[in-house]
């Protein structure tokens, strides 16, 4: 969506804070993913790479829902690794 001034503008009542993330996807820089930050963890469990986020460790599982993808959208938190 655009606003006046021709701007994109991402429409708060779509985003949406999860167990997997630090923050809401889509607030960090514009173009930048989970896969370049600093904070994305490969969690080795028996033969499998895992991808969680380091800022979410207190409340990491060993189930899916608190893996994330490292093309999902970067939060604020991101920083470049």
């Amino acid at each position: 969506m655009q606003n006046l001034f021709g701007e994109t503008q991402t429409d708060p009542i779509l985003l949406k804070l999860d167990r997997r993330h630090a923050d809401i996807q889509g607030t960090g820089p514009a173009g930048e993913t989970c896969g370049t930050c600093t904070h994305l963890a490969h969690v080795q469990y028996h033969d499998r790479t895992y991808l969680k986020c380091a800022k979410m460790r207190s409340r990491w599982t060993n189930g899916a829902g608190t893996d994330v993808r490292a093309k999902d959208a970067a939060c604020r938190w991101w920083d470049r690794s």
